[in-house]
């Protein structure tokens, strides 16, 4: 079996497209449509339909298409156990990570980790964060990045995060903060919908706890819509302090009762029951990255990767 016609095969399969597996991967156009032919040839099925511009998996298609994916796994696997007989760790990473701060929390992990090792290649898949990674499908990934999710008994605890009140400057502008928290019924607050309801602003100081739910005129379930409506004064958010540091930094937002946080929530990591040395050296990259985070530049987010802030 030709496995680089498996690995085309695959590639047209996920994106639905000759031409834009060939662009995406850097490879000749003709180079796929010859080995996909031959594959075909050789199988004596036809593995593609064309509807319009894209290419739909038969029902031949599909059936070979998962046990391609399995033989491709299996042979990259072989490959990677006989690295350990060399010096160098090549194959992809498959990462599996909750969405919710993917750009500003994934992005910068993966790319800090990239700059050291960019011998390895990053196949990243984000996932609702309200939903848990059955366990059998636990085996697609590599590892597993949950946030505030403890997904077994095995999964190593990567950082800690508080969330606190933020809010900016226009909003603060014409409106005077209370004495406490709890009095917040004044201002208005931009609200974060999880799976069951309203997340609540859930606060301590010392010993002393409490729960707002202040009135709110606008409620998403995306951090970054939240982020940016608090910029532009819309209310008060609560948000993450990882996730407001650039923006505290160049005054665009202000953190309200710092002395006020959440309790702390975990970030934990996930190893698949393969052992790897490619995860090995991710997971000791990880421990590292978070005991020492400034040891690691990179872009904070895309602005910064843009403009080069």
């Amino acid at each position: 079996m030709d496995f680089t016609a498996l690995d085309y095969f695959c590639k047209v399969a996920a994106l639905g497209s000759v031409s834009t597996a060939a662009k995406v991967h850097n490879v000749a156009k003709s180079s796929i449509s010859t080995k996909l032919r031959k594959l075909e040839d050789e199988l004596g099925a036809a593995l593609f339909l064309r509807e319009g511009h894209k290419q739909v998996l038969t029902d031949a298609g599909e059936e070979f298409y998962r046990h391609a994916q399995t033989l491709l796994r299996n042979r990259e696997l072989a490959i990677e156990s006989m690295s350990r007989f060399g010096s160098d760790v090549r194959g992809t990473l498959r990462i599996a990570s909750t969405g919710e701060f993917g750009s500003s929390f994934t992005g910068e992990l993966l790319y800090a980790f990239r700059s050291q090792h960019p011998e390895i290649k990053l196949d990243l898949t984000f996932y609702n964060p309200s939903l848990v990674i059955p366990q059998d499908r636990l085996h697609d990934f590599d590892v597993t990045l949950s946030w505030g999710a403890n997904v077994n008994d095995k999964s190593i605890l990567l950082t800690e995060v508080e969330f606190g009140l933020f809010a900016g400057k226009r909003h603060l502008a014409d409106r005077v903060l209370p004495n406490h928290p709890k009095e917040l019924s004044s201002h208005s607050g931009v609200l974060y919908r999880e799976p069951f309801g309203i997340q609540r602003w859930q606060l301590r100081k010392g010993h002393e706890e409490i729960e707002i739910l202040p009135e709110a005129e606008f409620i998403a379930n995306d951090y970054w819509t939240l982020k940016y409506l608090a910029i532009c004064g819309e209310g008060i958010a609560y948000l993450p302090r990882f996730f407001t540091s650039y923006e505290c930094s160049t005054g665009v937002i202000v953190e309200v009762f710092p002395e006020w946080s959440s309790d702390k929530k975990g970030i934990f990591l996930t190893r698949s029951s393969r052992n790897s040395n490619k995860v090995n050296i991710f997971e000791k990259f990880c421990l590292d990255f978070f005991s020492d985070t400034g040891s690691y530049p990179r872009p904070k987010y895309y602005i910064e990767a843009v403009t080069g802030a």
